[in-house]
């Protein structure tokens, strides 16, 4: 069971012994590196889906304070883009 925690590179009360063959496996192991960076881009693309959605919660904001602009079918737009991205989008990958 030590053996497979340590290769797992899981828990702390690993022996000395293993630290050069832990840098060697973590080379050779792509999925470490990829996970890392799946993971980053992942908390990008939440943090630009949340101010997309901040930016799109203004302008409703910002039209609904603006009943003139109802008539010139400027929330036509909106309401069609409310539709193909629910707000529910955000935050759904958590």
């Amino acid at each position: 069971d030590t053996m497979s925690r340590a290769q797992r590179g899981r828990g702390h009360g690993r022996p000395m012994r293993n630290a050069e063959e832990e840098s060697e496996e973590y080379e050779g192991n792509p999925n470490t590196n990829i996970r890392a960076h799946m993971m980053h881009q992942h908390q990008q693309f939440q943090a630009q889906q949340a101010q997309q959605h901040q930016e799109m919660m203004m302008l409703f904001q910002q039209q609904m304070n603006n009943p003139q602009n109802q008539n010139m079918g400027g929330n036509v737009a909106f309401m069609e883009f409310c539709r193909m991205n629910p707000p529910e989008f955000v935050g759904e990958y958590v």
